[in-house]
């Protein structure tokens, strides 16, 4: 999923080339009951999350989403998909932002815990310029749009990738010279911003307490 946040950051590089904005996404199912103590958001009590935003504005380029989904009853034996969504809402309750889904496809023959995680660059694209408290609210329902206690959120978590764990990973992965060294000038540009940015809030909390 980092890797294809990477790729990302060429395809927005040579957007007003290509006009086009044709980002990489990414996802994985597997067994499990828990979100990973990596994922930085998480609550094993709802299926919200409220964050600041200003916290990963800066620095980071996307969103790792995790769900845990409890079936009560097996799909295979009642023949429902699963569906999972997650809405971003502004403080006044307004939505926000692209909803992200679990890749538009079903989920079939669920029968025990999955842990569900995806990388979606357009939720984040439509949210990122818009610093603020958003909460992001997930939900899980079957493929007729209902839920009828099939299933539950057990736990879900937020993953912001961020520009600093792009340096190795680029190391890691084979690009052309030209889109490697763009990548290279581009992941300096941004740590070096994200510096500037830390040091601007910490002259401000300083001078607030003088």
């Amino acid at each position: 999923m980092k890797s294809a946040a990477l790729h990302n950051m060429s395809i927005e590089k040579y957007s007003f080339i290509t006009h086009s904005y044709n980002y990489d996404s990414a996802v994985v199912c597997l067994p499990g009951s828990s979100v990973t103590e990596q994922f930085e958001y998480r609550t094993p009590d709802s299926s919200t999350i409220t964050l600041e935003t200003t916290k990963f504005y800066y620095g980071s380029q996307g969103l790792i989403f995790c769900v845990v989904v409890s079936p009560s009853n097996g799909t295979r034996e009642r023949g429902h998909g699963v569906q999972i969504q997650c809405q971003c809402f502004m403080k006044d309750g307004r939505k926000t932002g692209v909803a992200s889904m679990w890749h538009h496809k079903d989920i079939e023959d669920l029968n025990m815990d999955h842990v569900f995680l995806w990388y979606d660059p357009y939720n984040y694209d439509s949210i990122r310029h818009f610093p603020s408290t958003i909460s992001f609210a997930f939900n899980v329902t079957t493929d007729s749009g209902e839920n009828d206690d099939f299933f539950s959120i057990k736990e879900c978590g937020i993953y912001p990738i961020y520009t600093s764990e792009f340096p190795v990973l680029l190391d890691k992965l084979t690009f052309e010279k030209g889109v490697e060294s763009a990548l290279r000038l581009r992941i300096n540009n941004d740590l070096e911003m994200l510096e500037s940015f830390q040091r601007f809030q910490v002259d401000g909390e300083s001078s607030g307490k003088g």
